[in-house]
């Protein structure tokens, strides 16, 4: 009875490990995102980050602040939102395209 309860146990635990792993491998990969205040570090960090083979941090764009102005100014909805922030001067820092 009790090697009955240890084998369903270790198999529920290897069955909950391998779904984990499943749903990691299909899962689309984290994007960091940095944000912090004036000579808070945020820059060493960065330079941390991007020093990884599989990590490509831009330099600061400070467009999230014209984004919040415009977002307050003209209540752009979320489209708008992406169009300005595709647009934004800085976004080709980004790597990445805009479709």
């Amino acid at each position: 009875m009790k090697l009955r309860r240890e084998l369903l146990r270790s198999a529920a635990g290897w069955n909950s490990r391998r779904l984990a792993l499943k749903r990691a491998r299909s899962a689309p990969a984290p994007a960091p995102f940095v944000v912090g205040a004036t000579r808070s570090g945020t820059t060493l960090l960065r330079l941390m980050l991007d020093a990884h083979p599989q990590i490509a941090i831009p330099s600061e764009t400070h467009f999230i602040p014209e984004l919040i102005a415009a977002r307050e100014k003209h209540g752009t909805s979320p489209e708008q939102m992406l169009e300005l922030l595709t647009s934004h001067r800085r976004w080709g820092d980004f790597g990445i395209d805009a479709e």
